[in-house]
């Protein structure tokens, strides 16, 4: 199962890439943006919930965020987020797609990275 979701993750960031408009369902998966858009309105980027981050280098998929600078927290640092793919460490941030978790796998990490209310 994880392989179907791996394998429509890069036909979706492989379409992005090209510009391409193919009409294929991406089921259970949907790309999340690296900004962080949805958190609170001062900017705050430490309380984003996990995602599922595929590197478009090797194709390696692991639950995490990709890195991004908290500008009211410039000095905090989370085990969760990734500045490098963490199978092949090659590239960086740019080479890191977010999508959301897929179903059951919130549900298997239990507690683990959710989104905090309150600092």
């Amino acid at each position: 199962m994880l392989a179907n979701i791996v394998s429509k993750l890069k036909m979706q960031y492989e379409n992005s890439v090209t510009g391409s408009q193919h009409s294929e369902d991406p089921g259970d998966v949907s790309e999340a943006p690296n900004t962080g858009v949805e958190v609170e309105a001062v900017g705050c980027q430490c309380t984003r919930p996990l995602r599922l981050v595929l590197c478009s280098l090797c194709g390696h998929t692991e639950a995490g965020r990709v890195s991004v600078m908290c500008d009211p927290h410039p000095r905090a640092v989370f085990p969760q987020d990734l500045v490098t793919c963490s199978a092949c460490k090659r590239g960086g941030v740019t080479f890191l797609k977010e999508f959301d978790l897929p179903s059951g796998m919130k549900e298997a990490l239990g507690g683990v990275g959710a989104e905090q209310k309150s600092r």
